[in-house]
């Protein structure tokens, strides 16, 4: 191999490497900005009967990561928990445990308002215990929501 082919290829590789270590740092920076995250809180209700009869007020507690993939669209994990307290002593307290994901479309209304939010998320929901005698389930759950945040 000849010195000047040599070089060349030494400082193609020398660009290269110069290329690769400069990204991150810009890539980092993009990707970081495409992030989201988010902790959501509720006081809660059941409305229909049975549940509504049996169950007071509660609370649920959740959060959501999510990368937007292109505009106001992103693709998303949840995962939540809430529990309720039991009117009759003889029942145990409700408890829900779900997660799952989705895509999220938030286009910014204005800056002032912020973003007009629509989740359409699939997953999975724990209801009640594991112990059928208590009335344990498992459900899969198909959840839109929706709002102004």
């Amino acid at each position: 191999m000849s010195s000047p082919r040599r070089l060349h290829r030494l400082a193609v590789g020398l660009a290269l490497a110069g290329c690769a270590l400069g990204l991150p740092t810009a890539a980092h920076a993009q990707f970081a900005e495409r992030l989201s995250l988010s902790v959501e809180g509720a006081a809660s209700t059941h409305l229909l009967a049975p549940q509504s009869s049996e169950y007071g007020f509660g609370f649920l507690v959740g959060g959501r990561a999510a990368v937007r993939i292109a505009g106001p669209v992103a693709i998303q994990v949840y995962g939540a928990y809430g529990r309720w307290g039991a009117d009759d002593p003889q029942l145990k307290a409700g408890v829900l445990s779900m997660f799952g994901g989705g895509l999220r479309v938030a286009p910014e209304v204005s800056r002032s308002v912020g973003r007009f939010v629509l989740d359409a998320d699939v997953g999975f929901t724990l209801t009640g215990s594991d112990d059928a005698a208590s009335g344990g389930a498992r459900a899969s759950a198909l959840v839109f929501s929706g709002g102004v945040g």
